[in-house]
């Protein structure tokens, strides 16, 4: 019931703000906000701990195959749900995808931390505005935001693009040679975020952004002066 109220007047708090709050703004620490954010899930391997547990205890009191036999049973259900439910927790659906790439755009946050963290705020609200479902604290502060950017969205992008590049094709090299004359065999290049018809567009500008601040990032350390130096001869 508590959490339920903290989630009300955390998402109170932000219709009367410009930008939302971050959960590191709102929760006392980290390990609070991941609680808080897999709720569900922690719930659910709490109590399959406390059902196997009590299981343990029977059967060796009683010496019964029953419960032995729903031990194994809780095992080999509960585990992959609790597994399940975790994993899950760390997704986004191709729709929020698709608005936390419109956000980037808009935003172009670059290596900008503070426009990391308003991304990720703006990022939280929009995901429980389009599904009710899904947690207001996805991203704990800006640095999450830019690391699930960058593994799930700029290296997928970067490998499809590596693998276009050294294949000529996304989805097979079959009928070419091999380094050796023998012939390579043919193989799948599982479709990414490049492919998607509509997050890949968009995908697109925001790792090209993204890379431009970098490239700009590394050439001002490179040469601060923004000047090049000439050899006297």
């Amino acid at each position: 019931m508590k959490d339920t109220q903290d989630t009300h007047e955390f998402l109170l708090q932000q219709d009367t703000e410009q930008t939302p709050r971050l959960p590191r703004d709102t929760f006392s620490s980290g390990f609070h906000h991941e609680l808080t954010k897999r709720k569900r899930a922690y719930t659910v391997l709490a109590v399959m701990i406390g059902i196997m547990g009590m299981l343990i205890i029977l059967a060796y009191d009683g010496n019964d195959e029953v419960f032995i036999v729903l031990l194994v049973l809780l095992l080999l259900l509960g585990v992959p749900v609790t597994l399940y439910m975790f994993v899950s927790s760390t997704l986004l659906s191709h729709n929020n995808k698709l608005l936390m790439l419109k956000l980037l755009v808009a935003e172009d946050p670059g290596l900008d931390s503070a426009k990391w963290d308003t991304v990720a705020a703006k990022s939280n609200w929009n995901f429980h505005n389009s599904d009710p479902s899904m947690t207001p604290y996805f991203f704990y502060d800006g640095d999450a935001c830019l690391t699930y950017f960058r593994e799930n969205m700029l290296q997928p992008y970067s490998r499809a693009q590596v693998a276009e590049g050294s294949n000529g094709t996304s989805l097979t090299t079959e009928g070419t040679e091999g380094t050796n004359g023998t012939p390579n065999r043919p193989h799948l290049v599982l479709p990414s975020i490049k492919d998607d018809p509509e997050l890949g567009p968009w995908t697109k500008i925001a790792v090209e952004r993204y890379l431009a601040h970098l490239e700009a990032s590394i050439q001002e350390l490179v040469n601060p002066q923004g000047t090049t130096t000439t050899t006297e001869n």
